[in-house]
């Protein structure tokens, strides 16, 4: 019988928190240590309830011995730090997306953890979404034929606030990157060309930050074919997430969970609850997910399925999608943008 991977935490806010839980109940994994320079009292005090260890100091953390692997859910601007600390002491690691706000870094913080050998996954967590995942082999397995085009809506339910949106990237490295990486991960293609519309229309906060709140990106693929993403920061109506897949013999959809299944029909009117709350609730099934499938990966030996250099490509296109905004012209995407802000 395999030995439970003995894991860390670095980064106690919300994402790490929800990977805390995860890792609680998982079968194959044992909570060691999570570290946060600022630990809420009642998450630090369930930790302990536990009999998780808790520290100020991530560098503790990557230095222990009874720690295998480390799942890195702080802010962005310390990833590559921590990264390249954990390929240093031979722990594995599963890293939150964008691995970085510049590509440079991001390819260093790869070649590390090549160097050394230990596995490195990104926290690209709706490939691991069961509905995703279904789409994706009904594509493979010819349902619709060739396929013609792709088309992803992602649009949040509220702005996130100002102190966010100033650290964030931007929406194409902290929201739309998500996006860009799932249209290579169904297609299965690669990107040439990158060309995107973009403005301001749900908050000028954003335009202070040099960013938008609301894209349209088209990508086209090397043999001719095309995604169109549809971004916003704001969707009244709930956590907007669609997917359409169009193909010569048909059409594979992935539409919104909603809040409740109960519907009320009366006279002139129907009545369905809105779509969950955000991304905590629509895609808490692929944050399990992602989990198992690194654990898996560390026992056995396999390969990560989302790796550091799927995140690499997300970030070079997010780059060429910033590029076409600011440019208002189609990016060749083969020749990668020279450019490393969000």
């Amino acid at each position: 019988m395999k030995k439970k991977v003995r894991l860390g935490i670095i980064g106690a806010g919300r994402i790490g928190q929800i990977h805390a839980t995860n890792v609680l109940q998982s079968p194959q994994a044992e909570l060691v240590v999570v570290s946060d320079v600022y630990f809420d009292s009642e998450v630090q005090a369930r930790l302990h309830s536990y009999g998780v260890e808790t520290t100020d100091d991530y560098l503790t953390v990557l230095r222990r011995e009874d720690v295998d692997a480390v799942l890195v859910c702080s802010s962005t601007d310390t990833h590559i730090d921590m990264i390249s600390e954990a390929a240093a002491n031979g722990k594995h690691v599963f890293c939150e997306k964008p691995v970085s706000l510049e590509t440079a870094k991001t390819k260093m913080a790869i070649a590390k953890a090549e160097a050394q050998g230990i596995a490195l996954q990104i926290g690209f967590n709706r490939r691991f979404d069961p509905n995703v995942q279904e789409a994706k082999a009904q594509l493979e397995q010819g349902r619709i034929g060739a396929l013609h085009s792709l088309r992803i809506i992602s649009r949040d339910p509220a702005p996130p606030p100002a102190e966010y949106v100033a650290r964030s990237g931007g929406l194409f490295k902290d929201m739309a990157i998500h996006d860009l990486d799932m249209a290579r991960y169904l297609t299965g293609k690669e990107v040439e060309e990158v060309y995107v519309r973009a403005a301001c229309l749900v908050d000028p906060m954003f335009a202070t930050h040099d960013d938008v709140d609301t894209a349209t990106t088209v990508l086209t693929f090397t043999d001719g074919t095309f995604a169109t993403i549809e971004n916003s920061r704001r969707a009244v109506y709930g956590y907007d997430q669609r997917i359409e897949l169009f193909g010569e013999k048909g059409m594979i959809q992935v539409g919104n969970q909603q809040e409740s299944t109960v519907q009320i029909s009366g006279e002139g009117h129907i009545e369905s609850a809105k779509p969950q709350a955000f991304f905590l609730e629509r895609y808490a099934t692929s944050y399990r997910n992602e989990l198992e499938q690194f654990l898996y990966a560390i026992t056995f030996g396999g390969t990560v399925p989302c790796t550091g250099k799927d995140a690499l490509v997300a970030e070079e296109l997010a780059d060429a999608c910033r590029l076409s905004w600011k440019e208002k012209k189609p990016i060749l995407f083969t020749a990668r943008p020279n450019t490393s802000k969000g």
